[in-house]
């Protein structure tokens, strides 16, 4: 790529729409992998600023969320950004809910094969696609099989990072140094190679049905939440932060500038999906 950009500088790109933005993407560019020869020099940040504002124009559903940045830089460096499918990942998802799915997810599976949970591991592991937390290599074989078999591979990453790391989240002293632990890059377990870590991984059982069914347990908490964000306040005086992790429609005092749930329209889609199920159904 570096003998690329010996015969082109890039500047970021002055025609796209402006979509709002800009200035947080502008404010991300130096703390990302500022290490890296690539983004070390004002080339790698053009780039990277002119595929993150390219996206947020592209999609403005999604627009920008923090975490993006790290992922298309690892992409810039795989030079692999052509070859992935834009096919969205659901039908209706506006800007970073899809990771809050990821992160309730991940909280019900580690409770399965782990005894903690701390809301770091998915802030830092899945919110970027493990693309700060893994080395170059690595990553690019856990984005092999991610790009195969979608969230299920990102769960079971996670989960054998967490089997790596749990002597020392179980010897910290409070939550607070757990996440600190969580916010630096692991230590690989030795391997002969960097497949190693996707083999490794594939021994943590992760079902798409489970998925599914953890994401209906979901969506009737949510339901749950919005009735009881309307009552008496709770006894602490404040929600539980895992409640704004993995329910941020519900209008809490950990989420700002979120539109409060529309609890009719809820209802109307949940009548909708069973009519779409039950003539499936009939059809079969």
């Amino acid at each position: 790529m570096m003998s690329l950009l010996n015969h082109h500088t890039p500047s970021i790109l002055p025609f796209l729409g402006t979509t709002g933005l800009d200035g947080i993407i502008l404010r991300d560019l130096d703390r990302t992998f500022p290490s890296e020869p690539l983004f070390a020099t004002g080339q790698g940040p053009a780039l990277l600023a002119n595929v993150l504002k390219a996206v947020s124009v592209h999609v403005p559903d999604v627009g920008y969320c923090q975490g993006m940045n790290f992922i298309a830089a690892k992409l810039l460096l795989l030079w692999t950004c052509p070859s992935i499918n834009d096919t969205p990942p659901s039908s209706s998802k506006p800007s970073s809910s899809v990771d809050q799915d990821a992160f309730h997810v991940l909280s019900f599976v580690v409770r399965r094969h782990a005894a903690l949970w701390s809301p770091g591991m998915a802030g830092y592991w899945l919110a970027t696609l493990f693309a700060r937390a893994l080395p170059l290599p690595t990553f690019a074989h856990v984005w092999d099989c991610f790009l195969v078999d979608g969230m299920k591979m990102l769960l079971r990453v996670a989960l054998l990072l967490l089997s790596w790391m749990e002597p020392s989240l179980l010897h910290a002293s409070d939550m607070h140094e757990a996440s600190i632990l969580l916010s630096r890059p692991p230590k690989l377990a030795p391997s002969p190679s960097n497949g190693g870590c996707v083999r490794s991984a594939m021994s943590f059982k992760v079902t798409r049905s489970t998925l599914i069914q953890l994401e209906d347990q979901r969506q009737t908490e949510l339901v749950a939440r919005w009735i009881s964000a309307h009552a008496p306040p709770l006894a602490s005086g404040q929600m539980k932060h895992d409640d704004a992790v993995f329910y941020p429609e519900v209008d809490n005092p950990w989420v700002t500038n979120k539109p409060s749930l529309d609890m009719d329209q809820l209802c109307r889609d949940v009548v909708g999906l069973d009519a779409a199920v039950a003539s499936d159904v009939a059809v079969l």
